[in-house]
């Protein structure tokens, strides 16, 4: 199982730099793994405004956790496989793969779910966001018993 793995990993790695014809953009290996991606932002939208007789009264945002470093089961994934695509690297013989054959898994326990700096700047940034689209509704001061803010104790929300 494990050497389709590496398999899957050297053909996508090496098919990463090639240029989708349709789209004329490069391929992006790190927007295509599903639950394990950064989150992108979809570039500059603007909100509908609300009909004329309508007005914004209340914002409800629920923002899950920002991008974070893996978790032990995914950091153990990547260990085993670091472990096979050592054990086969002397078959990795295109030099823009060379690389894989000394690689280390970059992400240590301590860290693991952990929020990154990326997080971080995501929901800053989505709060800017929400400043900026919707900034009479925060006409005045913070006070936590006008805006309230629920969190979970895990440092994931910034």
């Amino acid at each position: 199982m494990y050497n389709i793995y590496l398999i899957f990993i050297i053909i996508i790695t090496s098919s990463s730099r090639y240029v989708d014809a349709s789209r004329e953009v490069p391929f992006v290996l790190e927007r295509h793994l599903a639950t394990q991606s950064p989150y992108f932002s979809a570039g500059s939208t603007t909100p509908s405004p609300p009909p004329d007789h309508c007005s914004l009264v209340h914002i409800n945002l629920i923002a899950r956790h920002g991008a974070r470093y893996p978790n032990t089961g995914a950091i153990n994934s990547i260990n085993m496989l670091a472990d096979k695509i050592a054990l086969y690297g002397k078959y990795i013989t295109n030099p823009d793969l060379s690389w894989m054959v000394n690689w280390t898994d970059p992400y240590p326990y301590i860290d693991q779910g952990a929020l990154v700096y990326e997080g971080e700047i995501e929901h800053y940034d989505l709060g800017q966001r929400m400043l900026h689209n919707h900034w009479p509704l925060f006409s005045s001061d913070y006070f936590p018993n006008v805006y309230p803010i629920q969190h979970t104790t895990v440092p994931r929300t910034g």
